[in-house]
């Protein structure tokens, strides 16, 4: 299999906690489908502690570590590099060819809120792992929420026995409302109006959603964050508004919005 690999390229594609494939995760409503980051291809993966989202030449790195020390061969410096991620093939790769390699270190240089639209490119369970950062005691635990969302991962898993990512694409899909109602005028005159939603928005709202309604069912609880944040999910997935909190606030937006008209 690695004969018939051109030389210079990823030996396989990247996963998710080196278990999940973005390729199963698919967007299926087009008006979705440049505010969901779930494509490998199309915009940048989330690969947890191994990198950030700044896009690297990988032929820079090579050369700057041989220069720096040029007694080390090629093949230890190709041990090395493949500690940081999945294994790359890259001996005797042409200069012009330019592969991606993402650095941890430079994982704060990412900043989506600079330009308007600009998180709609942040990988989606990113965006997720964000969401789980609040309030102000877990402001900056980054490392912890990320392995909430994946032991959350390893139980949807279990208990649908599908990619998480696939889920987790549809729930939010689905949790997103389409009608809301906005205020029109000042004053005594002011009015509410039904609007409906942009596609960003819906995913907002229902990133937002899911991950409070999970924070409220595990607190002063004996079930864990990861848990309810997997339940949430899962319920979100199915459609069963009853033991969903996203979806009861969203049946309830398109309910004033509706008799707002």
């Amino acid at each position: 299999m690695a004969e018939q690999q051109q030389e210079g390229t990823f030996e396989r594609a990247p996963k998710l906690y080196g278990k999940w494939d973005y390729q199963e995760a698919k967007v299926n409503d087009n008006c979705f489908v440049d505010y969901i980051a779930v494509s490998s291809t199309k915009s940048q993966v989330y690969l947890p502690h191994t990198a950030g989202r700044q896009a690297f030449s990988l032929q820079q790195i090579f050369f700057s570590k041989l220069n720096q020390n040029k007694k080390k061969s090629k093949k230890f410096l190709t041990l090395k590099i493949q500690k940081f991620s999945f294994p790359v093939n890259f001996v005797s790769a042409p200069s012009e060819q330019i592969i991606n390699y993402w650095n941890n270190s430079l994982d704060f240089l990412v900043q989506y809120q600079v330009k308007r639209f600009r998180k709609a490119l942040c990988p989606i369970v990113e965006r997720l792992v964000g969401s789980m950062q609040f309030h102000g005691r877990n402001t900056g635990k980054k490392a912890k929420a990320i392995n909430i969302v994946k032991n959350t991962f390893e139980i949807i898993h279990l208990l649908t026995g599908e990619n998480p990512l696939k889920v987790l694409s549809q729930a939010i899909q689905k949790g997103g409302p389409r009608e809301d109602s906005t205020k029109i005028g000042t004053g005594g005159v002011a009015r509410r109006q039904a609007v409906d939603v942009s596609p960003l928005r819906r995913v907002n709202v229902a990133i937002f959603y899911m991950t409070r309604g999970a924070r409220d069912k595990a607190f002063k609880s004996v079930r864990g964050i990861a848990e309810c944040l997997a339940d949430e999910i899962i319920n979100t997935y199915k459609g069963n508004a009853q033991a969903s909190a996203c979806l009861r606030k969203k049946d309830e937006i398109e309910k004033v919005a509706k008799t707002n008209r």
